[in-house]
């Protein structure tokens, strides 16, 4: 298995919520530091990927979960890990023996949400290709992609300056869902052996 890093995914937009979904309180704790410590005992760190205090998407944000896993996967990549075990934000409780079956081998996802997943540290090129076919790039935007990171990475604009000192937003088309993406790296899919809770509004909070 070697050395697994653990990452919470707390970039997504909370649109149905209303409100940064992974600062939520539950039990008096955030989502997102629930989810951290469900997975915590599995792995050798835990990091936030968006949202406050997280790494930022690679190569840029609004690509949705797989940016996130990206990001994930390359700062594993550049600080000795050899895989990742993502989980969502909004995933406080995690049924027993989910964990452990993910971690048996990589790649590997839940079915019932794959965002869930277990993702070698390799299957990182394949992804940013994915994600950079989701991306219409003009030349100008093109001018204004960073420097290679020293793992590689071109970290992309999210918004441009076109007028004067306001900064434009770039538009992409949203990135490859985890399934395709897992699909194509031969991911082994694992079934949960009970339902993961769905929070997309303050009513399934709740409801917990």
């Amino acid at each position: 298995m070697g050395k697994v890093l653990g990452a919470v995914l707390a970039g997504g937009r909370s649109s149905r919520f209303g409100s940064d979904k992974g600062a939520a309180l539950f039990d008096g704790i955030t989502l997102a530091d629930h989810a951290g410590a469900a997975i915590a005992q599995f792995v050798e760190a835990v990091i936030r990927v968006g949202g406050a205090g997280g790494i930022a998407d690679v190569p840029a944000s609004g690509l949705g979960p797989p940016g996130g896993i990206a990001a994930a996967l390359d700062h594993a990549a550049r600080s000795g890990f050899d895989s990742v075990l993502t989980i969502a934000c909004d995933m406080p409780r995690l049924p027993g023996g989910l964990v452990e079956a993910l971690l048996v081998q990589a790649p590997a996802y839940c079915t019932g949400a794959p965002v869930l997943g277990h993702w070698p540290v390799s299957a990182l090129d394949q992804l940013l290709a994915l994600l950079t076919e989701t991306m219409i790039l003009t030349p100008f935007v093109l001018s204004e992609v960073e420097k290679p990171s020293p793992a590689g990475i071109r970290r992309i604009p999210t918004s441009l300056d076109t007028n004067g000192g306001r900064r434009t937003p770039i538009n992409f088309k949203l990135g490859p869902s985890i399934r395709s993406w897992a699909s194509t790296i031969g991911a082994i899919p694992i079934e949960s052996p009970q339902s993961i809770a769905n929070i997309n509004t303050p009513a399934d909070l709740l409801a917990l």
